[in-house]
């Protein structure tokens, strides 16, 4: 957030050819404003067909590995805003104080959906009778096709006129893909299982985005837009509650 005036936050997002052409604030076009957000959503899935093998190593610890094909897909939309108000400045002179506020918002979309090989391995060590510590780790690469769109729009107040643009481009590449869990878990009575653990992944490059190189106007007569790539980490704590059918 921010005070009318205070012009305190970089907007560095926006087109700012786009905004000349709108005739929005000098603000707009020296890249500061006085309120900004910036919003992420991310719908992820990843499907694992494996094959692989346990091996005991001894009465407490158990191993394995697994290799196998991978299937990714995710699509993450980011929508960034920009607001700047300005004294109105009348014929008379009249000045309506914080009358003109112009906007800019900025929507990217990455959808993506790859294919390829995936290896991994982990192993759980047994202390007493009921208690299990185990871990994994995975790798993966996978090439993704990724399909980009980007929207922009602005709105000048004082003219009260819109101006709009629409980008869509084509991308594609090899994505790699690591993951990691460590996990402790309690063996109940009967065949009830509890378990609480953390995971943790990271896709380098799992989304990209439509981006304007540089922070200043660019020439009608070159593509302005280049394709930047974004990893995407995350991380979380679980619980796991399980119960075995045995035969």
């Amino acid at each position: 957030g921010g005070a009318t005036d205070i012009d305190n936050i970089h907007a560095n997002l926006h087109s700012r050819t786009l905004a000349d052409n709108n005739a929005l604030n000098d603000d707009f076009d020296s890249g500061l404003v006085d309120f900004a957000s910036d919003d992420v959503t991310l719908d992820q899935q990843i499907v694992d067909i494996i094959f692989g093998k346990k091996s005991q190593v001894s009465d407490r610890t158990t191993t394995f590995w697994n290799v196998g094909v991978r299937v990714a897909s995710s699509d993450m939309k980011r929508e960034v805003l920009y607001r700047n108000v300005e004294d109105l400045v009348l014929p008379g002179p009249i000045v309506v104080p914080d009358a003109d506020t112009d906007t800019a918002n900025v929507d990217f979309n990455s959808e993506m959906l790859g294919l390829g090989p995936v290896l991994g391995a982990g192993g759980t060590w047994k202390f007493g009778r009921s208690l299990a510590l185990s871990g994994d780790v995975s790798l993966a690469a996978v090439y993704s096709n990724f399909d980009l769109r980007r929207n922009e729009r602005n709105f000048n107040q004082s003219l009260s006129r819109t101006a709009f643009s629409d980008i869509t481009m084509e991308s594609s590449g090899v994505v790699p893909m690591m993951q990691c869990s460590f996990e402790l878990s309690y063996q109940m009575a009967s065949d009830w299982n509890c378990a609480i653990g953390y995971n943790a992944s990271l896709l380098v490059g799992g989304a990209r985005s439509i981006a304007i190189p540089g922070w200043d106007d660019v020439d009608d007569e070159t593509s302005p837009y280049v394709v930047e790539e974004n990893d995407i980490f995350s991380h979380g704590v679980y619980l796991r509650v399980s119960y075995f059918l045995g035969s």
